[in-house]
């Protein structure tokens, strides 16, 4: 007790200032015995077990140190662990805070001297999607959600006082690592190396005290951001800030960032995966908060996307080398976007066209959006969305790529259009300026794989004015390869365009949203060959169609074309040796499987034989051919009126063969030139047509007159003539269908034809020189007719058949053909004069005589005038047609020329026997002299002939004249009767020979042959008398005549 008197008595007497320091000195110790270990120990040992009821998971903290000198905290190996504790949620290596104490006294501002912290690691797991989402950090919200209890928060005036003033001297973050998983989209993303700085923080210090303490090297509020990715990537974000009022000033850099990783993120919304694909951006940014709310600036954005590659499940679908944009400029205050220009660099798209469309739209189409037509619906926020303006300077796109693979028009065709340029002068989105356009782009088509060369290119140039939704530019496709499109034809037409190259210049003017449209230029299908599909031969080719000057206006509804300059066309038509033609198959027949599936009521539209289409047409009223633009009002309904000053035929051929014969047939006309001028839809007018040729080289021929095929109704007034064709050149025919071939003949043709009113009127002169018919052929096909005789009928005396033929017909009859009304006029003129050549020899003399005949008397052989006049008419016509023969063969008739020769026999027995110089003039049976030389004559020769006695004879006949008169007959009466009974019996009873009646014939023919040689003055060689006596004809008293050909 006595030393802590003394100790006290001792302090006391120590000086005031050492007592004081030796307080402070104590309380310093304690202060820093609590703070620097008491503190630490309790907050290490009892703080990760307070957090862990807190937030649900184990919370261990390795160590906590305090520097009760510095003010210096450190917090070592902190760590939140998952939910399974078999990784950490959050952690960090360590945490450092230093508060600078005496900074705080001085200025009276809480301030920190600086606060680290290294190794940060936080770990984010989305595990379930949908409308439950859950996170691995969800039972902690809802664990600390559990413990709250609601209250009631109550605002105390004075509570919106401003920011608190506070200073930080520096802020950094080092080595830090963020990893994030998806479990529903299965994304995974790390980011290994996350840094954060930020240098003398200062609450209440402004962005330009800022820029003014930068100018003395230690700016105010200064932060960077600087992250770094698993692939590479950086993140680079610096800039200064101020609190009161928000504002921010900076860049951000961003080089290399992968998108891959992050496109997991989104397979949610859309069905395409992004395989490839780095970022590139970098961009001046300010905000700042003003009483119209948040104003927010962007300058010298530079964004460029390297190697993006979209893909499917199984291949890459679109890629682009690069995309980039330049100088952005944004203003929230102006509401403007302004961008340098927009650069795509090869860009690549592979698609897929089927009978569902365009895959690729499925492959983009955001999920949950359904592909329809309707109209969007109106927004509240379309009007805010109108008032932002976008300028971009320039827009390209260099070396671009797309491949089609189209299923749906064609079985199979891959598309290419390769390459792609385009570029364009500034487009503004208020469209105050037109917009200058360049495009080009390169076209092939293949129906095996996507070709690697071009076949043909189009370039566009010109201006849009969006604003009147204008256009005017020029386009000009150059060699565009017309094989391309054979797929598209394959199903519809047994052709294929083996060859062809299109290429055009025009310039178009486009307006009113395509209601009037204006197209002038020129077009050329070159080197053109379409190979037939029956034995892939050339059908049609030329070497050119120009046409020249073309002019289409749509609001007129007019095309109007200077010239059409067709230079060597060519066409060939074949009948092989199955008789099958190359264009007999043109026009595929039967439905397509495709078509063939199609709803009853789609073919039925389509053919328009349901009631509703036919109610369609009518209403539509529009006549073939006419264009219905109801946009224009002007051409509503009007057809479209065509005018073509011009077509020119240059060096055109056609070629025709026939395999069919034996035999075969070719032959074809060559040196075709000509033209068609001033076609016009108008119905009065006519073209005027002038077109010449050669036939197998030498024979000339031509078409001349007027057509107007453009018309509803074809009018056409045509003159074709052929001069000198060379009729050997058929063979092949004649030898066929007419059974002979010719030796020799040239064939001219002179045919007018005109329709109107579909009405035929035609008149065909052919004319045939120096026919000669050759050796007959064994054709089954050929003809009965004898050819040679109607050659011989139709040829004139210099050897030429001049034909005229007029031929007339309805063209709206369905039976109606050119060529079956000229073969059955000229077949009907054939036939007519095989079958009755005399009637038509009679016609060449102008006589309606039947010539074929000559009649005489019963029992006569000389010529009365009729049979001479008959003659000499034979005799003109025959001189008209000297290659005719006649034959000459005389007849009888048995009954009247046998009874006319007895008579004359017994007439000469009773002239000799009664001695008499001649007999009665008219002497018959009635007027046999009752008595005399010939009454006893006669008497003498019926008695000598039947061994009767005249007496008998006498009473039998009064007998009879009695019975059959009542008076007394007298013995004149008797006498008479019994000269013409004795008459009678003496005719009857001589027999006439048949060789007597074959003389009778045969002398007729004589008769007739000797006066057309002798009178009629007839070539005796042309005249052949026949046999009458080997074969006698017995049907009339005549000569008959027949004619044969040289």
């Amino acid at each position: 007790m006595s030393k802590l008197n003394t100790w006290r008595q001792g302090y006391h007497r120590q000086p005031r200032w050492l007592r004081v320091s030796e307080w402070c000195l104590l309380a310093y110790l304690l202060y820093a015995l609590l703070l620097g270990l008491v503190t630490p120990y309790v907050l290490t040992s009892k703080l990760p077990a307070a957090l862990s009821q807190s937030l649900g998971r184990e919370v261990t903290v390795e160590a906590i140190s305090i520097n009760p000198f510095l003010l210096r905290i450190r917090v070592t190996n902190f760590s939140i662990a998952e939910a399974e504790q078999r990784n950490d949620f959050v952690r960090f290596s360590q945490l450092e805070a230093d508060a600078a104490f005496w900074r705080t006294l001085l200025t009276f501002t809480p301030t920190l001297e600086h606060f680290y912290l290294n190794g940060p690691y936080a770990r984010l797991t989305r595990e379930q999607g949908g409308e439950t989402t859950e996170f691995n950090f969800s039972d902690i919200i809802r664990h600390i959600q559990s413990q709250s209890l609601p209250e009631e928060t109550k605002e105390e005036p004075g509570d919106e006082g401003g920011i608190p003033h506070l200073r930080l001297g520096l802020l950094n973050v080092t080595d830090g690592k963020v990893e994030v998983f998806d479990r529903v989209s299965g994304a995974e993303l790390v980011y290994p190396d996350l840094a954060l700085e930020l240098e003398n923080l200062d609450t209440h210090a402004t962005i330009s005290d800022s820029a003014r303490s930068e100018e003395q090297g230690s700016p105010d509020n200064l932060y960077q951001v600087n992250v770094t990715t698993t692939e590479g990537g950086t993140v680079y974000v610096d800039g200064l800030f101020q609190l009161a009022p928000l504002a921010l000033t900076g860049k951000v850099k961003i080089k290399k960032l992968a998108l891959p990783p992050l496109w997991p993120l989104s397979d949610d919304i859309i069905k395409a995966r992004l395989t490839d694909g780095t970022l590139d951006f970098s961009v001046g940014y300010k905000v700042s908060e003003t009483e119209q709310g948040f104003r927010f600036r962007a300058n010298d954005g530079q964004l460029a996307v390297h190697s993006l590659a979209l893909s499917d499940t199984t291949s890459q679908r679109i890629s682009l080398d690069t995309f980039s944009l330049t100088d952005m400029r944004l203003d929230t205050d102006s509401q403007r976007v302004d961008i340098a220009g927009l650069k795509l660099k090869a860009p690549y798209i592979n698609g897929v066209y089927d009978n569902d469309g365009l895959d690729l739209v499925s492959l983009l189409m955001p999920a949950g959006v359904v592909q329809n037509n309707a109209e969007p619906e109106e927004n509240s926020q379309s009007e805010a969305s109108a008032a932002w303006r976008v300028v971009l300077g320039k827009l390209a796109i260099t070396e671009g790529d797309i491949q089609l693979h189209d299923k749906a028009v064609a079985q199979s065709m891959y598309w290419r259009v390769h390459p792609i340029t385009v570029t364009t002068s500034k487009i503004d989105s208020n469209f105050s300026v037109p917009v200058d356009y360049d495009v080009t782009l390169a076209i092939s088509g293949n129906s095996q794989a996507i070709p690697e060369n071009a076949q043909g290119e189009l370039i566009t140039r010109g201006s849009a004015d969006l604003a009147t939704q204008a256009v005017a530019g020029e386009l000009t496709l150059s060699a565009i390869a017309l094989s391309q499109v054979q797929p598209y034809l394959t199903p519809f037409v047994n052709l294929s365009l083996s060859e062809g190259a299109l290429s055009v210049t025009t310039r178009y003017e486009v307006a009113e949203s395509g209601k009037k449209l204006q197209v002038s230029g020129d077009a050329t299908v070159a080197n053109l060959t379409i190979l037939d599909g029956l034995h892939f031969e050339p059908l049609v080719k030329w070497q050119t169609l120009d046409v020249a000057d073309l002019r289409f206006n749509l609001d007129n509804n007019t095309l109007d074309i200077a010239a059409i300059n067709i230079t060597e066309p060519y066409a060939k038509i074949l009948i092989d040796e199955q008789k099958r033609t190359n264009i007999g198959a043109i026009i595929r027949s039967g439905e397509s499987e495709e078509e063939a599936n199609e709803p009853s009521s789609d073919k039925a539209r389509e053919t328009g034989d349901t009631e509703g289409d036919s109610v369609d047409t009518q209403e539509a009223g529009d006549a073939e051919g006419s264009v219905n633009t109801p946009e224009t009002g002007q051409a509503e309904g009007s057809p479209l009126a065509i005018s073509i000053a011009a077509i020119n035929l240059n060096n055109g051929s056609a070629y025709f063969a026939d395999e069919s014969l034996t035999p075969q047939f070719a032959s074809s006309i060559e040196s075709l030139n000509g033209s068609i001028e001033q076609l016009t839809s108008n119905a009065g007018s006519a073209a005027k047509v002038a077109i010449n040729g050669k036939i197998d080289s030498y024979a000339p021929v031509s078409l001349k007159g007027e057509i107007n095929p453009l018309l509803e109704e074809l009018f056409l007034d045509l003159d074709f003539a052929v001069e000198g064709a060379e009729l050997t050149s058929v063979n092949p025919y004649s030898g066929t269908y007419m059974g002979y071939y010719i030796d020799k003949g040239l064939l001219s043709l002179d045919v007018r034809y005109k329709v109107q009113n579909s009405e035929l009127d035609g008149d065909n002169h052919v004319v045939i020189d120096q026919l000669t018919l050759g050796r007959k052929s064994d054709s089954e096909q050929a003809l009965s007719l004898p050819l040679g005789l109607a050659v011989a009928l139709l040829q004139d005396n210099d050897g030429v058949i001049d034909l005229g033929l007029e031929v007339s017909g309805d063209l709206d009859n369905p039976d109606f053909s050119f060529g079956s009304i000229i073969l059955n006029a000229l077949g009907n003129l054939i036939t007519k004069a095989v079958t009755a050549p005399f009637t038509f020899l009679a016609s060449l003399v102008g006589s309606e005589d039947e010539l074929n005949r000559v009649d005489f008397a019963a029992g006569q052989n000389s010529l009365d005038e009729q049979a001479t006049q008959r003659l000499t008419t034979l005799a003109e016509a025959l001189n008209k047609r000297p290659g005719l023969r006649v034959s000459i063969e005389g007849t009888v008739d048995a009954v009247s020329d046998a009874r006319e020769l007895a008579v004359a026999q017994l007439h000469q027995q009773l002239l000799e026997r009664s001695a008499q110089d001649a007999l009665p003039d008219n002497f018959s049976a009635s007027n046999v002299p009752l008595e005399g030389p010939l009454a006893s004559t006669l008497e003498t020769l019926f008695s000598e002939t039947f061994s009767e006695s005249i007496q008998d004879e006498q009473q039998r006949i009064r007998a009879q004249l009695q019975n059959n008169n009542e008076e007394p007959v007298t013995e004149q009466q008797v006498t008479r009767a019994l000269h013409i009974a004795m008459y009678n019996r003496l005719r009857d009873s001589i027999t006439i020979a048949e060789s007597e009646l074959a003389a009778l014939a045969q002398e007729r023919g004589k008769r007739v042959k000797a006066y057309l040689v002798n009178q009629a003055q007839v070539e005796a060689g042309r005249l052949f008398l026949l046999n009458s006596r080997e074969h006698l004809q017995s049907q009339s008293s005549s000569v008959e005549l027949s004619l044969q050909a040289d």
